[in-house]
């Protein structure tokens, strides 16, 4: 658990940087540096010798043996990220590899609305979106906020580049600097929202993310390679 503290921006008591924060303290605490992450129930040492941290929202679902072909995959030797600490990049290899994603069949058809726009719900091993454009062509897939993320290449280019309260999409900018990879044959099923407001506030809090990011875009100390410029304009 964290320690919650007012956010003025929000009017609510949280933890610092929300799910991001989070993310930093739990990747500080396994790379040996002090947190302000409390442990309620076990020995939280034991943890000190992990590498990679599994990110998931509440309602995602990883298919079964999921999990264990993401961490193969960050295991392989060509996968291993080579870090520029200097320049808080991954230079080579992959930072971050995260899964292709679809809807569960429970939220597809839970409304009449989800049932309109959500597609097909369940797992698709044969469907369209088994390529990613920028990973074919470039080896770089970024990252979407569900997957597996070296601890230690995380916090170097997060504390490098990420300023604390002033990013919404971090996963985007985690991707990037992290050279975030896409494994395609890997599933992961997501909740869709049952209601035109719940779609439409999701939309709108994505929207502002991005324009967030709309400054490392053109920023030359941001240290960014032109396809992860072109990936952030894209999502403009």
């Amino acid at each position: 658990t964290r320690r919650r503290m007012l956010d003025s921006g929000r009017g609510k008591y949280s933890g610092l940087e929300r799910k991001r924060g989070a993310l930093l303290s739990l990747a500080g605490f396994l790379r040996g540096q002090r947190s302000e992450l409390n442990t309620v129930s076990g020995d939280a040492e034991l943890l000190r010798s992990a590498r990679y941290i599994l990110t998931l929202d509440g309602d995602t679902a990883p298919s079964p043996g999921s999990v264990r072909e993401l961490i193969g995959a960050m295991l392989h030797p060509m996968n291993a990220p080579v870090l520029d600490r200097e320049r808080g990049l991954v230079i080579s290899g992959h930072g971050i590899i995260h899964p292709r994603m679809c809807t569960t069949l429970t939220s597809a058809g839970a409304t009449d609305f989800a049932r309109i726009f959500s597609g097909g719900g369940g797992l698709e091993p044969y469907g369209a979106l088994c390529g990613e454009v920028s990973m074919d062509l470039f080896d770089r897939g970024g990252f979407s906020g569900k997957g597996i993320i070296d601890a230690e290449a995380l916090l170097i280019c997060s504390q490098k580049h990420i300023p604390d309260g002033k990013v919404l999409s971090h996963d985007a900018l985690e991707g990037a600097y992290l050279r975030g990879g896409y494994m395609s044959d890997v599933e992961f099923s997501d909740s869709f929202p049952s209601s035109p407001i719940a779609y439409f506030r999701r939309s709108h809090r994505w929207m502002r993310g991005d324009w967030q990011n709309a400054g490392w875009i053109f920023r030359k100390s941001a240290e960014l390679p032109d396809a992860e410029r072109w990936r952030l304009f894209d999502s403009l």
